[in-house]
């Protein structure tokens, strides 16, 4: 009697035929992890639970945001971007900051203790915690004292940069005020390099027009305090004519903001100045100056201690020190900034920027890198690590309106529309959600790390806490796995039984189907519960046809065995372990056969 185990898993592989895949891995998959506990089974995922119903429309974005208050406190919210509108404390009670901005997904970053949000429609807006105000880049955040004075009225201001070419005009305004005869304070931004003067600009009461308040002769007053009353103010506003950029995307290196992903500038990225938090949008770095390539950048993150630039074609390295640019030797370029994502280094993988290409893959950049290029070996590349899943998830990059991605829990979860492919780095294998039930198909659109913890922004406004339920909003959810053909071979096989190892959870249903030489027509199935509380031996895992049921005590915590009983001849065969109720941990299986020599009696 031969005995074919397998007791470690390799993840799904689609990529060949079933009758080609190894009998380590699955041929396909629904709703299963790697343990969180260790690396030989798998188990069915708990699923994601309502938290905060934030609108009734996509969630755009979420972040956790971290910065010293004015005590040098480390303070901690959580924002939420939906329906053009923001919002702190988003997990608890939401409080509205800021609404009249565009849909669409958002990218934050933090600089200088502030939270900078970007959506490619807008202009990039700016929330400081200490004082909780939204403003647009390049203009005052303005706030209401308790000092009587002229102004009296609602209002917004805008504040323009006076260089040795003349005035520059930005575009944005400020946050909205309503005063009842007071003073406002307004906190001023620095300018970009070659600012000598800043002029600020007013509306009167409920105007749109802004009329010129004060100019403040110098780049390093940082607050004014406006006690003018409307028939005071003076001549209105130049025309905009060094506008900001509208970025879809942003990150943070060596004190700058790097903004990129333009419609109107496609090739360019914007840079500011060190510790400045405006851009200068006549000051742009032009990637596409720098290789054979002149085509859109898509995507923008920070590694080696460079800010990374991928466009259709390559991956440029930006030295943050002097804005300098290497071409890399990658020569694939990445397909959705939004599905970058940091992922540290294990025992066979080498961490760094995991990303889907524009060959509708998975890579990661890895290698090293020095500036200038002149002097350095260039031996940056980037692998594919998902080879074994591109039997659908090239279909599915091909097709999808929506990509996000987010490392979490040693896990780099990729949302492909309301799919979502996970890499675990630990064992270098996929694995794949796909979260419906009668009533609800789950549509997450973004995802972010909360106090360590995973959510998801759905298209209906709720926003949902992975990894908690055993149901999806109060209803079942089937998860299977299935494996490739095994014994493969045109010799014929005498299949005695097949061991299945688990590790039992309470109140489990599962169902099996064994199919030997693709007649499907003469499966076996079979359906069993796990440890039934009701039924604690009859139905479990020790069967009192068998065994003295006082001589064993059944527990949740040891593995166990079921034993399928097959006594077949066949050539090859498979398994589908389907989970209809409660949850599972499989932990490996035997195969118990004889090779037939065709002299059999």
């Amino acid at each position: 009697m031969a005995i074919q185990a397998i007791q470690k898993f390799k993840g799904l592989k689609n990529d060949e035929d079933i009758k080609q895949v190894p009998l380590d891995y699955f041929y396909s998959m629904k709703n299963f992890n790697y343990l969180d506990t260790g690396l030989l089974g798998i188990e069915k995922i708990t699923f994601p639970e309502q938290t905060a119903e934030l609108s009734s429309t996509y969630i755009d974005g979420l972040f956790e945001y971290k910065y010293l208050d004015s005590s040098n406190v480390l303070q901690t919210e959580y924002m939420g971007v939906t329906g053009g509108s923001v919002y702190k404390d988003v997990l608890t009670t939401p409080v509205l900051l800021k609404s009249g901005l565009n849909t669409g997904k958002v990218s934050f970053a933090i600089f200088n203790d502030k939270l900078f949000i970007a959506n490619g429609s807008n202009y990039i807006n700016i929330y400081d915690g200490n004082i909780e105000i939204i403003t647009e880049m390049g203009a005052p955040y303005a706030e209401v004292t308790t000092t009587p004075g002229n102004p009296d009225g609602t209002y917004y201001y805008a504040m323009t940069y006076v260089t040795a070419g003349g005035e520059e005009v930005l575009g944005s305004v400020s946050n909205t005020v309503t005063v009842s005869s007071e003073q406002v304070t307004l906190y001023l931004p620095l300018g970009y390099t070659g600012t000598l003067q800043r002029k600020l600009y007013r509306t009167v009461d409920s105007g749109t027009t802004l009329k010129l308040l004060a100019t403040v002769a110098d780049n390093t007053t940082l607050t004014y305090t406006d006690n003018i009353a409307d028939g005071s103010l003076g001549a209105n506003i130049p025309a905009v004519n060094n506008e900001l950029p509208k970025p879809y995307f942003l990150s943070v290196a060596s004190q700058k903001i790097f903004a990129t992903v333009v419609n109107n500038y496609p090739t360019q990225v914007f840079i500011t100045d060190t510790n400045i938090d405006v851009l200068d949008a006549a000051s742009a770095l032009d990637v596409a100056n720098y290789g054979a390539d002149n085509t859109s950048i898509n995507a923008i993150g920070n590694d080696f201690n460079k800010i990374v630039i991928g466009t259709d074609k390559n991956i440029y390295f930006i030295n943050p020190s002097d804005n300098s640019v290497a071409v890399t030797r990658a020569n694939i370029g990445i397909k959705n900034g939004y599905s970058l994502a940091s992922v540290p280094a294990t025992s066979g993988f080498p961490g760094g920027l995991m990303f889907v290409s524009t060959l509708n893959d998975v890579r990661v950049i890895n290698g090293l890198q020095a500036l200038p290029v002149a002097t350095s070996l260039d031996n940056v590349s980037t692998e594919n690590w998902a080879q074994n899943v591109r039997g659908t998830l090239e279909g599915d990059l091909t097709s999808a309106t929506n990509i996000y991605a987010t490392f979490f829990n040693y896990k780099y979860h990729l949302i492909v529309d309301s799919v979502r492919y996970v890499y675990d780095i630990r064992t270098n294998g996929w694995t794949y959600h796909d979260i419906s039930t009668d009533s609800y198909t789950w549509k997450p659109y973004i995802m972010a790390v909360l106090n360590n913890v995973l959510y998801n922004g759905q298209e209906d406004g709720w926003i949902e806490q992975e990894y908690v339920d055993t149901q999806y909003r109060d209803e079942d959810v089937e998860a299977f796995i299935e494996s490739p053909y095994l014994l493969v071979s045109k010799d014929y096989k005498f299949v005695q039984k097949m061991v299945m190892w688990f590790q039992p959870v309470r109140n489990t249903t599962l169902a099996i189907e064994i199919v030997s030489d693709n007649n499907r027509s003469f499966s076996l199935e079979s359906e069993f519960k796990l440890l039934d509380t009701s039924l604690m031996f009859e139905s479990g895992i020790f069967d009192s046809s068998y065994y003295d049921d006082l001589a064993f005590n059944a527990e949740e915590k040891g593995m166990d065995y079921k034993v399928i009983n097959i006594n077949r001849n066949i050539r090859w065969i498979k398994y589908k372990l389907t989970v209809t109720e409660g949850s599972i941990s499989y932990q490996g299986f035997e195969l118990h056969f004889d090779q037939l020599a065709n002299k059999e009696l």
